[in-house]
C-alpha cells in the first residue's frame, strides 16, 4: 500500500514508546484500543483519504489523529502534510513541512523527486501570496493616507468652527477637551452671566454716562448694555443650538474617521508583520 513503508517504519522504532504511553494511560482509559491498533487505524484512514484524493481528510488525520499519538512520525508524513497544503494553494506551511522532510532524508528516499516538484509548486504559491500581501500593503498605505488627510481636515474645520465664530471668539475660544467631549457648558454659563449682568444694570438704570440717552431710548447699537444683553441671548442660543448640533455632527465624522484609521492601521500592521516574517524576501 501507499504508506506501508511508513507503517513498518513506525512499528520498528516507536512500538516501545506506544506501549509506554499505553501503560501510563489513566485507569479510566483502559477500555480504549491498544496504541498500535490506534496507529494502524490512523494510517489506514490516511491511506484511504490519499487514495480517494481527499486531502482535507488527510490533513485532519495527519495533524489530528497521528500527531495526537505523541510519537515521532517518519519523514514521509511531512511530505504528505506538504501535499495537503499545496492542494489548498497554501505555500507557507507546505514549504515548512518540506523543509522538515528534506532535513530527514537524502536523495535516495522514495518521495525525494516528488518532494522537489512539490517544493517548486509550493514556492510558486508562496510567491503569489507574497505578491498579494505587497499589493495589499501599498493599497492600505494609500487608504490610510487618505483617511488621515480627511481626519486632519475635519479636525481643522472643527477648530475654526468652534473658535473663530461668535460667541466663542469672545470667550477665549473652545478648548480641545470641550470640543472632544461636546461639552459647551462653559459657553452657556458665560452667556447667562453676561445676560444677567447687563439686565441687572438696565433694571437699576445704571447706564454708562455717555450712553444714558441711548439706553433709555432702547437704541441697541448705541447702548453697550442692551447690546451685551442681546448678544448673550444669541450666544446662548448658538451654544445650545446651531453650534452644539454642528459640534455633534463634526465629532461623529471624526469618530468614524478615527475608527476607520485604526482598522486600516491594524490591517497594515498585520500585513507588514507577514511580509517581515512568513513572507519575508528570501525566506525560501
Amino acid at each position: 500500500m501507499l504508506l506501508q513503508r511508513a507503517k513498518a517504519h513506525l512499528k520498528n522504532y516507536q512500538f516501545c514508546a506506544l506501549i509506554l504511553l499505553f501503560m501510563l494511560a489513566p485507569m479510566g482509559a483502559q477500555a480504549q484500543l491498544p496504541p498500535e491498533v490506534e496507529l494502524d487505524l490512523a494510517i489506514r484512514e490516511l491511506e484511504t483519504a490519499i487514495e480517494k484524493g481527499d486531502w482535507q481528510k488527510a490533513q485532519k488525520v495527519l495533524y489530528g489523529r497521528l500527531d495526537n499519538l505523541g510519537i515521532e512520525l517518519p519523514p514521509v508524513m511531512d511530505f504528505y502534510k506538504a501535499k495537503t497544503w499545496v492542494e489548498k494553494s497554501n505555500g507557507f506551511p507546505a514549504l515548512l513541512a518540506l523543509e522538515s522532510y528534506f532535513s530527514k532524508v537524502d536523495n535516495s528516499h522514495a518521495k525525494y523527486t516528488a518532494a522537489l516538484d512539490l517544493y517548486s509548486t509550493a514556492k510558486a504559491f508562496w510567491l503569489k501570496t507574497r505578491a498579494k500581501f505587497k499589493k495589499d500593503a501599498n493599497e492600505l498605505k494609500w487608504k490610510l493616507q487618505d483617511v488621515e488627510g480627511k481626519l486632519l481636515r475635519e479636525i481643522e474645520l472643527r477648530q475654526i468652527y468652534m473658535n473663530v465664530n461668535f460667541p466663542f471668539n469672545t470667550i477665549g475660544g473652545t478648548t480641545w477637551e470641550e470640543m472632544e467631549t461636546g461639552n459647551l457648558n462653559r459657553c452657556i454659563r458665560i452667556m447667562n452671566q453676561r445676560y444677567h449682568e447687563a439686565n441687572t444694570k438696565l433694571e437699576a438704570k445704571q447706564y454708562p454716562k455717555s450712553e444714558k440717552k441711548a439706553c433709555k431710548k432702547g437704541w441697541y447699537h448705541s447702548c453697550s448694555l442692551l447690546k451685551q444683553k442681546e448678544d448673550a441671548v444669541y450666544g446662548y442660543e448658538a451654544c445650545t443650538g446651531e453650534f452644539k448640533t454642528g459640534l455633534i455632527d463634526s465629532n461623529r465624522k471624526i469618530k468614524e474617521l478615527r475608527n476607520k484609521k485604526a482598522k486600516l492601521e491594524g490591517a497594515m500592521q498585520q500585513t507588514v508583520e507577514l511580509l517581515e516574517g512568513e513572507y519575508k524576501e528570501g525566506r525560501f
